[in-house]
């Protein structure tokens, strides 16, 4: 097992913590044997006033309310050598609303469809990544925007998505 930081966002609040995992963070979060994510050493603040922060030892998650999670963390797969050993595909600028928050980036797609919703319906999984984002919490009204090299996006959540 390996320690990660991660941060994710729900609707309301910002959850940053350490999360064991075997192989990747997205493989966590897509494990269909389990609807909760840990997160020990965490913080917690309200997306709208985030310098309200609370100290946990312990925070569980459900899955289906996270919006998006990050990490930034060099430990983690450098998100082009994780590109590289999948098969070809190529980088496409996207942006996906989820629950107020506005993620844009580059999805790494195997063909590229005029139609949105064929790839969210097709080429993408619970949990897809998108990186070298700019995320913009517009909830928030000031501060409100940051960068992060990946953000991995619940695709039952997003409100809109686009390619750019």
């Amino acid at each position: 097992m390996v320690s990660v930081e991660a941060v994710v966002y729900t609707d309301s609040h910002m959850i940053a913590g350490t999360v064991l995992v075997q192989e990747r963070f997205q493989e966590v979060l897509k494990d269909p044997l389990t609807d909760y994510l840990d997160l020990t050493n965490a913080t917690l603040s309200p997306l709208i006033t985030p310098e309200r922060v609370e100290l946990m030892p312990k925070i569980t998650v459900p899955k289906s309310r996270i919006a998006i999670a990050t990490l930034d963390r060099p430990k983690h797969e450098n998100a082009q050598a994780r590109i590289n050993k999948s098969a070809i595909k190529s980088g496409t600028k996207v942006c996906a609303i989820v629950k107020g928050i506005e993620v844009y980036g580059t999805a790494h797609l195997a063909s590229v469809s005029d139609l949105a919703s064929r790839i969210l319906t097709h080429q993408v999984a619970s949990y897809f990544p998108i990186t070298d984002c700019s995320i913009v919490m517009t909830q928030r009204p000031f501060g409100n925007t940051f960068s992060a090299q990946l953000a991995l996006v619940n695709r039952e959540a997003v409100d809109v998505f686009s390619l750019l």
